[in-house]
C-alpha cells in the first residue's frame, strides 16, 4: 500500500513539474487608438481595415497587405467601369518597395520607394511610395504614390497618385502627363491614354487646381453647413467627376465630364 502511494505521489509531482515547464503562449494586445467614427462604405472599409489592424497590432504582415491591395483593386475596378477608362493602373510596383516597422508618428523630409504605415504623419517629399495612415497625413509633394488616410489627406502637390481619405485638401493634383499604350482584348488597334490621378474622399474634397484626374466625393456631405458643396475645385481641366452636379462647386473648367458613380452599398 505504501509503495502504491509513493508511486502516485511521484507521478503527480512529475506532471506538475511538466506543466510548470510548458512555455506560456504569447498574446498580442491591440494598441488603443482613437476611433474613426465616420461611417465608411464597405468597399473602402476593406481597404481601411488592414490599416487599422496594422496600427493597432503594430505590424503589417503579408496577409494583411494582400487584403489591402485586393480591396484597392476592387475600388479601382469600380471607378474604371464607372468612368469608362480603358486603363487604370497602380502608379508603382508594390513588390519593389522597402517595408519597415509600423510607426506611431512620422515626420520625414523624404520617403522614396517605401511602403510606410503609421498612425499619423507629415512628409515633405514622397516618390514611388505607398503611404498609409490610420488618421491624418500631410505631404508637400508626392509623385507616383498611393496615399490612404482614415481621416484627412492634406497635400500641396500630387502627380500621378491614388489618394483616398475621409477628406482631401490639396492645391495642385494632376495625372501622369505621360501617355500609356493600351492594347484592347480583341483585334483593335492599341491606343494611348494618359494615366489619371484618382482622388476619392468620403466626405469632402477641396482643391485649387485638378488636371487629368478622376474626382469623387462619396457621401456628398456638406463641409460646413447645409449649403456647402462636398467637392470644390477652383480650376478643373480634363477631370472625370463622379460627384453629382448638386454636390459640387467648380470655378473655371475645361473638358470635364460627369459620370454616374458606382452603386456602392452604404452599410
Amino acid at each position: 500500500m505504501r509503495l502504491l502511494t509513493l508511486c502516485l505521489l511521484l507521478i503527480l509531482t512529475a506532471t506538475q513539474t511538466s506543466d510548470a515547464q510548458q512555455p506560456k503562449k504569447k498574446t498580442t494586445t491591440p494598441k488603443a487608438i482613437p476611433q474613426v467614427k465616420e461611417e465608411i462604405p464597405p468597399p473602402l472599409l476593406v481597404v481601411q481595415d488592414p490599416i487599422t489592424r496594422g496600427v493597432q497590432y503594430e505590424r503589417f504582415p503579408s496577409n494583411e497587405e494582400k487584403k489591402f491591395f485586393d480591396g484597392l483593386q476592387v475600388v479601382l475596378a469600380d471607378v474604371k467601369k464607372a468612368t469608362g477608362m480603358r486603363s487604370l493602373e497602380l502608379p508603382l510596383n508594390p513588390e519593389k518597395l522597402l517595408r519597415g516597422p509600423v510607426e506611431k508618428k512620422v515626420n520625414q523630409s523624404e520617403v522614396r520607394q517605401r511602403l510606410l504605415l503609421c498612425e499619423t504623419g507629415s512628409i515633405k517629399t514622397a516618390d514611388q511610395s505607398i503611404i498609409l495612415a490610420y488618421s491624418d497625413i500631410k505631404l508637400d509633394n508626392a509623385k507616383n504614390c498611393i496615399i490612404v488616410a482614415g481621416r484627412m489627406v492634406d497635400i500641396n502637390e500630387a502627380e500621378n497618385c491614388i489618394i483616398i481619405g475621409g477628406a482631401v485638401q490639396a492645391k495642385v493634383i494632376k495625372g501622369s502627363g505621360q501617355p500609356t499604350t493600351v492594347k484592347p482584348a480583341g483585334e483593335g488597334k492599341p491606343t494611348q491614354v494618359t494615366q489619371p490621378s484618382v482622388i476619392i474622399a468620403r466626405s469632402w474634397l477641396s482643391a485649387t487646381s485638378v488636371t487629368d484626374s478622376i474626382a469623387w466625393t462619396i457621401q456628398a456631405k456638406p463641409r460646413d453647413d447645409e449649403t456647402a458643396a462636398s467637392l470644390v475645385i477652383d480650376k478643373a481641366v480634363r477631370v472625370s467627376l463622379l460627384t453629382p452636379v448638386l454636390g459640387r462647386e467648380l470655378g473655371t473648367q475645361s473638358n470635364c465630364k460627369t459620370f454616374t458613380p458606382p452603386a456602392w452599398p452604404t452599410k
